[in-house]
């Protein structure tokens, strides 16, 4: 019997405190957000079974010649290819490959790197990829929101960060180019469906060096892109609140490696990552 009495004060306690704890948030107006989950891989490091991969012409050969995975888990595109590789159709290795799974609210972090080899339309694109997400139809190009990743080594000019969309959507920028909200940037439509990453962007082309990559989204009210480190771009009010994810491969050898993600149940106001 004292060992019950004993029981039924501590309840009394723990039920005191949580009371008090909740009264202390109602006052504050501060609304805490649910930790639903921990950082987890997006790829497991061994096979792709847990994603759907497409060429264009459909061909099942090609997509061993596309999609390779190196020791330490890194998913290496077009590596046994020779360089300089290009079929009668500039475009016929073209690929992706797209999760089986849908995400909605999430930060998706990865890292890649550019190898030395270029392959398909490169005398158009150079070195030419990029992350879809929300993706609606999968395939080769898949119909979805793009991370674009690209580098253009006869120019040393790094696309990396430009976001790319072809639905309704408002852009914060300034003539077309990302700008902090802080600094000018205003929430406006694009009709090209393109938003160029900030002017300090930078990433490493042909240097063999890694990037790092970070996509923030929350279903469809907002995404925002980082760049080693620093954001790049900003969209809000998008058309779609969820959907699969994909890598692309497009022209340029390319390496990816870290690909980890943290889901969410409720959304996070954007200005926690903005600053």
């Amino acid at each position: 019997m004292k060992r019950i009495l004993i029981y039924c004060m501590l309840f009394a306690q723990i039920t005191c405190f949580a009371l008090a704890e909740k009264k202390m948030d109602q006052a504050s107006g501060i609304k805490t957000v649910k930790k639903t989950s921990k950082w987890y891989p997006l790829f497991n490091g061994k096979d792709f079974n847990d994603w759907s991969l497409y060429t264009k012409n459909g061909d099942a050969e090609a997509l061993k010649k596309i999609f390779c995975i190196d020791k330490g888990g890194v998913i290496h595109f077009f590596r046994d290819l020779p360089d300089g590789y290009v079929l009668e159709d500039p475009n016929g290795l073209h690929g992706s490959m797209i999760s089986k799974r849908s995400y909605s609210r999430y930060i998706l972090t990865f890292e890649y790197k550019w190898g030395s080899k270029l392959v398909n339309n490169y005398k158009k694109l150079q070195y030419d990829s990029g992350l879809y997400f929300h993706i609606s139809e999968a395939g080769a190009y898949p119909l979805g929101i793009q991370y674009q990743i690209r580098y253009d080594h006869l120019k040393n000019i790094s696309f990396t960060g430009e976001l790319r969309g072809k639905f309704d959507r408002n852009w914060y920028s300034k003539d077309g180019v990302f700008q902090m909200p802080s600094e000018g940037g205003v929430a406006r439509a694009t009709p090209n469906g393109i938003n160029s990453p900030a002017s300090y962007a930078f990433s490493h082309g042909s240097d063999g060096k890694w990037n790092k990559c970070e996509i923030i989204v929350m279903g469809s009210e907002y995404v925002i892109y980082k760049l080693n480190g620093k954001v790049v771009n900003m969209v809000s009010n998008l058309s779609w609140s969820e959907g699969a994810i994909g890598l692309e491969a497009e022209s340029g050898e390319i390496l990816w490696r870290n690909i980890m993600i943290k889901e969410f149940k409720e959304s996070v106001p954007k200005e926690k990552f903005l600053y």
